[in-house]
């Protein structure tokens, strides 16, 4: 594993995600905390999804990746990650499950049902949260209204890039057996019109999505952190934000994510709700 490694980098960091990383509303120690967690995933990440990158040559970086985060080598994105968990007393799950999902990407191209993608997410999306829980000394009794909305947020973002993971990887996220039973053909994600099947099958993953929010809904008042509070609130605010954009337009028309604006919006929403704790 060397430097020849960053060839496989997308470009994409943290202000490119469809929600705040590490926002300002944190801590700074918490805050370079989260940065390195960030740059571990992303690297990781964009190895994965490495168009040019064979799978069988993707799970051999991700293993050897694995191994760092357990001290068997050195590398230098797994190292500071390593050191910084085992300082804080974080468990070393919450990065080792990333590379779970990743593994999962450089083989995997399509979910059968609902179950099988949540199974995805589970390792995927919640570590993020659980780690940040972690980070701020939160209850893991936490943890389910925490993985309700960073799941949230990674199936929002697969209906976002559902053209773009399919022209590049020919992965599709969204459940075989909804897009069957809708008639939807995959050639249509390419066509660039509102197909109505494959509207149906949106309609049908944001509706288990919104359950999610629901669920997730309680987690900015449970945390302890006022700071914690306010980052949760503008992540929820923005999630169901772009639920409801994902309602209005259609993904195979038009890239679809917040104005800058809306994004304001979002922080404002989530700084008052967070102000409001009385600790």
């Amino acid at each position: 594993m060397t430097q020849s490694d960053w060839a496989y980098a997308s470009g994409k960091y943290a202000g490119d995600e469809n929600f705040p990383v590490g926002s300002f509303l944190l801590r700074r120690g918490h805050r370079s905390a989260v940065a390195l967690y960030y740059r571990f995933a992303r690297f990781s990440d964009d190895i994965a999804d490495h168009g040019g990158l064979a799978a069988a040559d993707k799970i051999k970086k991700l293993r050897y990746l694995d191994d760092a985060l357990c001290g068997r080598h050195y590398h230098e994105v797994a190292e500071p990650v390593r050191l910084m968990m085992i300082e804080r007393g974080i468990p070393l799950r919450h990065a080792r499950d990333l590379l779970v999902a990743f593994q999962l990407d450089a083989t995997k191209r399509r979910y059968r049902d609902w179950a099988d993608l949540r199974h995805y997410c589970l390792h995927s999306a919640a570590p993020v949260g659980r780690f940040v829980l972690d980070l701020h000394g939160e209850e893991s009794a936490l943890y389910g209204s925490s993985d309700a909305l960073c799941n949230a947020l990674q199936v929002i973002n697969h209906i976002q890039d559902c053209v773009k993971d399919y022209r590049v990887l020919h992965r599709i996220y969204m459940p075989s057996v909804w897009s069957r039973r809708a008639g939807a053909d995959e050639k249509a994600l390419l066509a660039g019109r509102a197909d109505r099947a494959w509207r149906q099958v949106f309609d049908e993953v944001l509706q288990h999505v919104e359950v999610w929010l629901d669920e997730a809904a309680v987690l900015s008042t449970a945390v302890q952190s006022r700071r914690l509070s306010m980052e949760v609130a503008v992540v929820y605010a923005v999630a169901r934000r772009l639920v409801k954009a994902l309602r209005s337009e259609h993904p195979l028309v038009k890239n679809i994510a917040l104005s800058r604006w809306a994004y304001a919006g979002c922080f404002v929403e989530g700084v008052l709700r967070g102000r409001r704790r009385v600790t």
